[in-house]
């Protein structure tokens, strides 16, 4: 599975929510009602974020936003598009090195695209995780996980660590769910400069290492891909 690959298994389920056809203006208007919704989400939370609200603080007809934007779970669909497509161009800048360390980047990685969306994410946690059809796990917004998830395969199996393909998308899975229950601590995190979360991220680094050795033997490869396999039957139900 390459970046590639990734890119074009997702981008018809991505597009969903699109006006047709496709111009300067169609574009600058699309974005500039994207980037209203996402201040009102920050401002007000999900609820509050209704299609005339937004229409209204983009000065626009509210005919106009149904436009680009049938629904708010449109606007949702983008944010996941653009953050996931955005990890998945940085993957070539991880450095060659082992699984457990490329990994660590990838996260850092996943951190600094996420970075500029914290309080608009924070506001949307509700929805991020929720039982709702907007939820990252949702079938429709399934693309956006399997870019990121295809983020950390990409990691792992072009590491320096020699793991069979079927094994290193194990691995991904497992390494995934670990990312999200980080990035869902740094969106909590209230210490300044995100402190604990860094602290979290060392300490998960050399939590690694003697994992990585434990890799090594059977019963612990074994009990990884059975991880993985618990992971995604209970994401898929």
């Amino acid at each position: 599975m390459s970046e590639g690959e990734i890119n074009n298994s997702t981008e018809k389920k991505a597009n969903r929510g699109r006006p047709k056809g496709h111009s300067t203006q169609g574009e600058a208007m699309k974005t500039h009602l994207y980037r209203t919704a996402l201040k009102l989400i920050k401002k007000g939370g999900y609820e509050a974020a209704t299609l005339r609200k937004i229409a209204k603080m983009a000065d626009v007809s509210p005919g106009l936003i149904y436009k680009y934007y049938p629904s708010k779970e449109a606007i949702i669909v983008r944010l996941y598009n653009d953050l996931s497509a955005d990890l998945l161009k940085k993957v070539p800048e991880i450095k060659e090195g082992k699984w457990d360390k490329r990994c660590i980047e990838t996260l850092r990685l996943s951190i600094s695209v996420l970075e500029p969306h914290k309080e608009t994410l924070k506001a949307l946690i509700p929805i991020l995780v929720g039982d709702t059809d907007n939820n990252v796990f949702s079938s429709k917004n399934n693309f956006s996980k399997q870019r990121v998830e295809g983020s950390f395969f990409i990691a792992i199996n072009e590491s320096k660590s020699k793991f069979k393909e079927e094994f290193s998308k194990d691995l991904a899975s497992l390494v995934y769910m670990v990312h999200l229950g980080i990035l869902l601590f740094w969106l909590l995190d209230k210490t300044k400069d995100n402190n604990a979360t860094e602290k979290l991220i060392l300490f998960t680094e050399r939590l690694l290492k003697p994992f990585s050795l434990g890799l090594r033997i059977g019963p612990t490869k074994k009990a990884v891909t059975q991880i993985s396999k618990i992971i995604n039957d209970g994401l898929s139900a």
